[in-house]
């Protein structure tokens, strides 16, 4: 056999005297061979092509692999693959011959078309099977001449007709493959979410123990994203189209549950549901599929539960693999459509330290899903932990709490830190009701039914703050500094009824109005229906139109700071207030009403409602701006000239900039 790589074309040659026999010509492909190397030095798309089809070993010359090589080094790097780089990486591997040069410059010159490379190379692999097939044969033969078995021969055989089978040009060759510099080098687009950093795109498991939430959770959840809305209060969400399969509930429980829900806002367009839908293997699948392509604007499914839509299992089936395959059934529809697909599941009986292993079934279910959120409360209690995981998502535990009235949950923040909060508020009711006798930190944990290590810890720590006195050993009471302002805000407590604005006479029973907001703000007395310190907040957040501590509204108002921040927690579940950065708090568009941004135009010359929902909270931090750098009313032909060179950052010390 000719040594592979030389110039001969002929496999064997009859020798001198030998008998005659037929000669075998090599199958190879020069020209092909040098259209395709000329045509990835032409075009980098013709590099990707020629990858795909051809390995270095393909090609018949031992140069040509060499310059294949080299290309793809160039083009791994990321540099332009041409003539000179070419060049210069076979020079740096010693592989340059003395008309190197002139070679490569032919190759370009002569290539017919690089458009044509899948041509060309298709053409050199079919050239490289069929030598690959002769070397098969002769080793074959020399395997039945040695002496090989049977079944060794017949093994051979199948191995090497499989793989010749799989690089045949045409052939299904299974899954690509790709190198690690390709991965880095890809733009790939980032995870899609139905709710930010909670819900994304594929399939969500939200679990829990039964009558504790989970279905209001999801069910304002597909009204916030029909409406283009807020989830928990707190994230804002893109507006689209969604379908809740309330299959556990009757149509009068949907109808008491929305009107809920919505509190007098009226149904969006968007939301769709069904109390009826037939299981996987009968049509499930299917009719997600139906309705999605009549809802091209379809952003999120929920199906309530899980266990109404699962075929019923076979008694000696794979458990795990049934469990995978039903979540994974339901994730290849959402991945399609590029959706988020929420199945309502419960969790097992047993307690278990990580959260995520108590959700009903095998891992299975878990595994298969794209995140899990797992809701925990007590009963009795308003104040609930979810506990999040996924593939795009962070581990984190989040508090909620509920409101009853409204029938919603709302973002409280970081669970820990929201708990050690709470904590330090019961702390605070219960030595206050002793007044100046004090208490043990042992009683407060008898009292608070909690352990007396972390409370005697907790109150120490709120000694050395300033919160806490210590008049005997072992004995808390209030700081006296802290108490006078108790008392203050005693006299100034607000009822949870629906109390009227207090007048400006300032009387024991009365807050200090007078000077902590502007003009017009007398007409928030319509506005009845608002307890009374709610209203006072919202008075002092609008003075501003800016963002606002509880310390800053605290002293406004004459209240502590924790209590001011307790009106902003109510607020926060109203959805009038939201939070900001740096422990501040933000009116929501909900906070400014139609009736109140005529207050507003009138102070300062812009209705705020006539500008675009997603820019007036960036308005309103412009109006603040304004107001505290220059000494002039804002116009409206002042905010449509500054406005947009204040956002893009242009905007200097001189208006005129």
């Amino acid at each position: 056999m000719a040594k592979r790589g030389g110039s001969d074309n002929v496999l064997a040659l009859p020798q001198a005297g030998a008998p005659a026999r037929n000669t075998l010509v090599t199958p190879v492909a020069i020209e092909a061979e040098k259209s395709t190397l000329g045509a990835m030095m032409m075009e980098r798309d013709a590099i990707k092509t020629a990858r795909r089809i051809l390995v270095a070993d393909d090609f018949y010359r031992e140069h040509h692999r060499q310059v294949y090589k080299a290309i793809l080094a160039v083009y791994d790097r990321d540099e332009p693959v041409d003539l000179i780089t070419v060049v210069e990486e076979l020079r740096n591997h010693n592989q340059l011959q003395e008309d190197g040069v002139a070679y490569l410059t032919a190759l370009i010159g002569e290539c017919p078309a690089a458009a044509a490379v899948d041509t060309y190379a298709s053409i050199v692999l079919d050239k490289s099977n069929k030598r690959s097939s002769l070397s098969m044969a002769e080793k074959l033969t020399a395997m039945g001449s040695n002496g090989a078995g049977t079944m060794e021969i017949v093994r051979f055989m199948e191995s090497h007709t499989k793989a010749l089978a799989l690089r045949a040009p045409g052939a299904n060759r299974g899954p690509r493959t790709y190198t690690g510099i390709e991965l880095l080098k890809k733009q790939i687009p980032e995870p899609r979410w139905a709710v930010l950093g909670l819900i994304p795109v594929g399939v969500t498991i939200v679990a829990g123990p039964p009558k504790l939430g989970k279905s209001w959770m999801v069910l304002s959840m597909v009204i916030a994203i029909a409406s283009g809305g807020y989830v928990l209060a707190k994230i804002p969400v893109e507006k689209g189209a969604g379908l809740y399969l309330a299959l556990e509930d009757t149509e009068l429980r949907m109808q008491d549950r929305c009107i809920k829900v919505l509190a007098d806002l009226p149904m969006p367009e968007g939301f769709e549901y069904a109390i009826e839908w037939p299981r996987l293997g009968s049509g499930c699948a299917e009719y997600l599929v139906a309705w999605l392509e009549k809802h091209p604007d379809a952003r999120i499914i929920v199906i309530d539960t899980f266990k109404k839509v699962r075929p019923v299992r076979s008694r000696q089936g794979d458990i795990y693999g049934e469990d995978y395959s039903d979540v994974g059934d339901l994730k290849s529809v959402a991945d399609q459509y590029g959706i988020a697909i929420v199945l309502v599941h419960h969790v097992n009986k047993v307690e278990h330290e990580d959260p995520m292993n108590s959700v009903s079934g095998t891992f299975g279910v878990t595994g298969a899903a794209d995140a899990v959120l797992v809701l925990n409360r007590r009963r009795g209690q308003s104040d609930a932990t979810l506990h999040t995981s996924g593939r795009d998502i962070s581990e984190q535990a989040i508090a909620l709490h509920w409101d009853s009235e409204l029938g919603t949950w709302a973002m409280m923040g970081d669970a820990e830190e929201y708990k050690h909060a709470q904590r330090r508020r019961e702390i605070m009711e219960v030595v206050e009701k002793e007044g100046t006798v004090g208490i043990s930190p042992v009683e407060v944990a008898e009292l608070l039914e909690a352990p007396h290590g972390s409370i005697k810890v907790l109150m120490m720590k709120m000694e050395r703050e300033g919160a806490l006195e210590r008049i005997s050993r072992g004995r808390y009471r209030i700081c006296v500094n802290l108490r006078t302002l108790l008392r203050t805000d005693e006299r100034t407590a607000d009822a949870e009824g629906e109390n009227p604005l207090p007048s400006n006479e300032n009387d024991d029973n009365s807050l200090p109005y007078e000077g902590t907001v502007r003009n017009g703000v007398r007409r928030l007395t319509q506005i009845s229906e608002m307890p009374e310190r709610e209203v006072a907040v919202r008075e002092v957040m609008l003075s501003s139109l800016g963002p606002a501590s509880p310390k800053e509204i605290g002293e406004e108002l004459d209240i502590t700071p924790d209590n001011a921040r307790a009106v902003l927690h109510r607020m926060m579940h109203k959805g009038t207030v939201e939070k900001g950065g740096h422990g501040t708090y933000w009116l929501t568009t909900a906070g400014i009403s139609d009736d109140l941004a005529g207050v507003i135009a009138n102070e300062i010359g812009l209705d705020l409602v006539s500008i675009a929902p997603s820019e007036r909270r960036k308005a309103r931090e412009f109006i603040a701006f304004w107001d505290a750098k220059y000494d002039a009313r804002l116009t409206r032909e002042d905010f449509d000239t500054y406005f947009p060179k204040w956002q893009a950052g242009e905007m200097g010390d001189d208006r005129t900039a």
